[in-house]
C-alpha cells in the first residue's frame, strides 16, 4: 500500500529579513534588498549565511533591480565582437574566427538571422580557448579568408566592433585571395556612415520628434531625451547615410549569389 505525503508551506517572519518560506525539504530563502540603484525589493538569495551576507553587501553595492535592470540592458549599444575561435583542434588554427553580438541586439534579431548568426552559448574563444563564464549571444563563425566581409554585412546593425586578433593575424588575412574579393574592394570603397558621439553609448529608435527648439528622441527603454537643433541635424544626416549605406551592401550581396 502505498504512503501519500503532504508537505504543507510555512512561513516564518523574520524581523532583520522579513520573509523566509520552508516547501518540503528545501529552504526558499527570501530577502528584503536595498540594491545600489536605491530601489527595494524582494529577492531569493540561496546560499550559507556567509554566502548570503556577502551577496546582499554585493547587491546593495552593484545591484540593480529588476526595472534598472531591465533599463540598462535596453539601453546597451551592440557591439559587434572578433575573436579565435578555438574547437581544441591546432589544425588550421588562424582559420578558425567567430564573431559575436554583446548588448542590447534585439531590435536587430531579425536581420542577425538573415546573416546567418544563431543565438546560443559561445565555444572557447581566445588564445588559449578559456572562458570565464559561458555567455549566450547571437554569433555566427568563419575564416579569416572572409572575415572582413562578414565585418561589413553585419556592421550596418552594430555601433561598434572590438577585435581581439592580435598582428599575425592581420598579416595572415592580408596573405588571403579572399573568393569575393571584388565584393570587398566594393565595400572599402563605400564610406562608412559615423555615428554621433554623443549616442554611441544607447540605443535609440531611429526618429525625430518635435519641431526646431523642441526636438525629442527616445531610448529602447523608453526614456525621452531632449536634443538640441544641431544634434537633430547630425541623426537626421546619420540616419539618411546610414540606409543608404544599407541599400548598397545589398547591392553587393545581390551580385555575390
Amino acid at each position: 500500500m502505498c504512503e501519500k505525503h503532504i508537505f504543507d508551506l510555512y512561513v516564518i517572519r523574520i524581523p532583520t529579513r522579513p520573509i523566509t518560506t520552508f516547501h518540503a525539504r528545501t529552504a526558499i530563502m527570501i530577502y528584503t534588498v536595498t540594491y545600489a540603484c536605491k530601489h527595494t525589493e524582494d529577492r531569493e538569495i540561496t546560499g550559507t549565511p556567509e554566502q548570503v551576507a556577502r551577496k546582499i553587501k554585493w547587491l546593495e553595492k552593484k545591484g540593480l533591480c529588476k526595472e534598472c535592470y531591465i533599463k540598462k540592458k535596453n539601453e546597451e549599444p551592440i557591439v559587434l565582437n572578433v575573436a579565435r575561435y578555438n574547437d581544441g583542434t591546432r589544425d588550421s588554427y588562424s582559420e578558425k574566427i567567430i564573431l559575436y553580438i554583446t548588448g542590447n541586439a534585439y531590435p536587430v534579431r531579425a536581420e542577425l538571422i538573415k546573416e546567418g548568426y544563431a543565438l546560443g552559448i559561445l565555444p572557447p574563444i581566445g588564445r588559449k580557448g578559456v572562458v570565464e563564464k559561458e555567455i549566450k549571444a547571437w554569433n555566427k563563425t568563419c575564416t579569416l579568408s572572409n572575415l572582413e566581409l562578414e565585418v561589413a554585412l553585419v556592421m550596418p546593425y552594430c555601433q561598434k566592433k572590438v577585435s581581439t586578433l592580435n598582428g599575425i593575424d592581420e598579416m595572415v588575412m592580408s596573405r588571403y585571395r579572399p573568393r569575393y574579393q571584388d565584393a570587398i574592394n566594393q565595400l572599402r570603397d563605400i564610406p562608412e556612415p559615423k555615428c554621433p558621439e554623443w549616442i554611441q553609448n544607447i540605443q535609440i529608435t531611429e526618429k525625430i520628434y518635435g519641431k526646431p527648439g523642441q526636438y525629442s528622441i527616445y531610448a529602447r527603454s523608453g526614456d525621452k531625451k531632449e536634443i538640441s537643433d544641431k544634434q537633430a541635424q547630425e541623426l537626421q544626416k546619420y540616419f539618411k547615410e546610414k540606409e543608404a549605406y544599407q541599400s548598397k551592401i545589398l547591392k553587393i550581396r545581390e551580385t555575390m549569389n
